[in-house]
């Protein structure tokens, strides 16, 4: 099992999907939220984008040393979290 992709190691990817996840704590569509908005969709919309990225990095990690069905897991949560999100902005 190759731990790299494009030549690079599994764990810069894992970095550089939780650098962006740090971004995503500063960076999100508070302008997308009106001020009658349900808690689940203002935590949807506030947090969903960050714990994708957390997601994806937690999948690229678990996949390098061979824990494919955790692994396949989180990817998969990532995709519905990613979902969830995408659905709320275009809700509001």
């Amino acid at each position: 099992m190759s731990t790299r992709f494009l030549g690079i190691p599994a764990i810069v990817w894992s970095m550089l999907a939780l650098i962006i996840a740090a971004i995503f704590v500063y960076v999100w569509p508070s302008d997308k939220v009106p001020g009658d908005t349900t808690s689940i969709r203002y935590l949807i919309l506030r947090w969903g984008h960050t714990l994708v990225w957390v997601l994806i990095a937690g999948f690229i990690l678990l996949r390098s040393v061979g824990a494919s069905t955790i692994a396949n897991l989180l990817g998969a949560l990532a995709g519905i979290t990613y979902l969830a999100f995408v659905a709320m902005i275009v809700m509001n």
